[in-house]
């Protein structure tokens, strides 16, 4: 095709190694957090002796050395949270010291993953975040792009098979060491789940699917973003439609001043991506979105069975073209009863203080260089916050 490009990675050296130290910090950055199958909990762990962690460092070396894990190891308890439309997200609680490994290689991976990152992968890689995702976003709005296709994976995490695993994480070039390790730990990989405070009846061995939980997926999920942002780029002109992957999310658009009739080709070759990777979209989560009437996008979501929408849903944002962004799903009413029950917890304005930041403010302020909320809203947040503090509140 006219155009196209190669996909390429640039092989790198890395060096991974474990140290009593590096394996230590790494549980300690897990304090809070849920035990795996095994029930060791990491804000127990922590506590262990130094000679403890002298045989943590070996074994987690000689499992790197021999790319296999302990059976416990492949063993997850899988939480499943509930989502919008009676769907739910299975969170899989590993074993604490897997995460804690993966963890110390996540950051010694960092030479690797800066081999092939590019502007157009965000998400569980080092620099990126949902603001630079809507930053990028942004920067299209401001030059005038009018035409996106909102592109939502349906079940990503778990429709990434072992052999597509292998053979992109081939492509990319990851240490070999690892790529085999990851191979074996997902091999006869059990699960049991967990919903409601019951618990299904056995394990089941699992044959697809990346944990939702364990340190290493998301990067894993943005690696093949990767290929397929390289895919969409290599399949047109250089002029054609700019991406953007950020794990399941994907957005296109195209140029401003281009017709909209530039995106079918990418949909068709993000299509064939699909098909090779067994992938499917999420339809009702889908959608050709235009600032103006287009019979031409109308025809493109009629042909791919996407929404037809004038306001684009972005990682969490409404992002219509002519006014100012806002939250998608912020429930005020969610931060007034948080704000109510802090009485009943502590009488202390320092511990006030830390509660409202850590879960108040947050619900409103994630995005707050990009969106906020209603001004009616955020007057009633800061009503109940000067009822909460009374005389002491300085506004600060």
């Amino acid at each position: 095709m006219g155009g196209a490009r190669p996909l390429m990675s640039r092989p790198c050296t890395v060096q991974l190694q474990f140290s009593p130290g590096l394996l230590q910090a790494a549980m300690r950055s897990m304090q809070g957090r849920a035990a795996g199958a095994d029930d060791w909990r990491p804000s127990e762990m922590s506590h262990l002796p130094c000679s403890w962690w002298d045989l943590a460092s070996q074994l987690w070396s000689t499992i790197l050395e021999v790319r296999r894990v302990p059976c416990i190891w492949k063993r997850a308890r899988v939480a499943l949270l509930w989502k919008a439309r009676q769907k739910t997200r299975p969170i899989s609680l590993l074993p604490a010291m897997w995460r804690a490994g993966c963890r110390v290689l996540k950051d010694q991976l960092r030479p690797w993953i800066e081999s092939w990152q590019e502007s157009h992968v965000m998400g569980g890689l080092p620099a990126t975040s949902v603001a630079t995702s809507l930053m990028q976003i942004r920067r299209a709005f401001d030059e005038g792009c009018s035409c996106f296709a909102q592109l939502d994976i349906s079940s990503y995490f778990d429709s990434i098979g072992p052999f597509v695993l292998r053979r992109c994480m081939e492509h990319l070039h990851l240490p070999q060491e690892i790529s085999d390790l990851l191979g074996h730990f997902y091999q006869g990989a059990q699960r049991i789940f967990c919903m409601s405070q019951a618990l299904s009846g056995r394990w089941r061995e699992i044959s697809m699917g990346i944990a939702q939980g364990c340190p290493l997926s998301p990067m894993l999920a943005s690696a093949i973003g990767h290929i397929w942002c390289s895919w969409i780029r290599s399949s047109g002109p250089s002029d054609g439609p700019r991406c953007l992957s950020y794990v399941d999310d994907r957005t296109l658009w195209v140029p401003a001043g281009s017709p909209s009739t530039l995106l079918q080709p990418a949909l068709h070759s993000s299509q064939e991506f699909d098909r090779a990777f067994g992938f499917a979209l999420s339809l009702d989560k889908s959608a050709i979105v235009t600032r103006d009437p287009d019979p031409h996008a109308d025809a493109l979501a009629a042909e791919f069975g996407f929404k037809r929408a004038t306001t684009l849903e972005i990682l969490g944002v409404l992002a219509p073209f002519t006014s100012e962004w806002s939250l998608l799903k912020f429930q005020v009413d969610k931060a007034l009863a948080r704000l109510r029950l802090l009485r009943t917890v502590t009488s202390s304005r320092s511990v006030h203080c830390h509660l409202v930041a850590s879960l108040v403010s947050p619900c409103f302020a994630w995005a707050a260089g990009f969106a906020r909320p209603e001004p009616c809203d955020l007057s009633r947040v800061r009503g109940a916050v000067v009822d909460l503090f009374g005389k002491s509140f300085t506004g600060q």
